[in-house]
Parts: structure tokens; C-alpha cells; sequence
């Protein structure tokens, strides 16, 4: 029996899953049906969060990556305090 870490990433040809064709809440006759929910409540996390709470970069000079997604060098530490 292989490792299920392989088993996660290789099709039935044993070749690799294509970037992006991961479906989180599936699709079809077999989408999710708690995927609404799950994205309602993400909606008001986030709401509630960034309301409550602030963000401020530890290091705001930082180079910036532009290749593939522009993005910080320092993976964009952040403080959070609640307000």
C-alpha cells in the first residue's frame, strides 16, 4: 500500500494532480452541501475581525516579489491588536 501523502496527490496513471484543479467543496452531483455555510460564516469572521481588530506590518519596507503574484519578501508579518 502506498503512503496516503502520495496517494493525495497522484491519479489513478500515477501522474501529478494539475495546478488548481482542486475543488474545495467538490462539485457537481457532489458538491458539498454545507459549502454555503462554510462561506457565510468565513463572511462574518472576516467581518467581525477586521472590525475588532487592527493589522499593522512588522516590517513595511519589505522588498516586494512580483513573480508569479506580486507579494512581500517577509511574507507579510503582521502585529494584531485588538481595538
Amino acid at each position: 500500500m502506498k503512503d496516503i501523502r502520495e496517494m493525495n496527490y497522484l491519479q489513478k496513471n500515477n501522474k501529478l494532480k494539475a495546478p488548481g484543479s482542486f475543488l474545495s467543496f467538490g462539485g457537481g452531483n457532489r458538491i458539498c452541501p454545507g459549502a454555503d455555510l462554510a462561506k457565510l460564516e468565513t463572511s462574518i469572521f472576516l467581518h467581525y475581525f477586521l472590525l475588532n481588530y487592527k493589522l499593522e506590518r512588522i516590517n513595511p519596507g519589505a522588498p516586494i516579489t512580483y513573480l508569479p503574484t506580486p507579494r512581500p519578501g517577509d511574507n507579510c508579518l503582521a502585529k494584531i491588536t485588538k481595538v
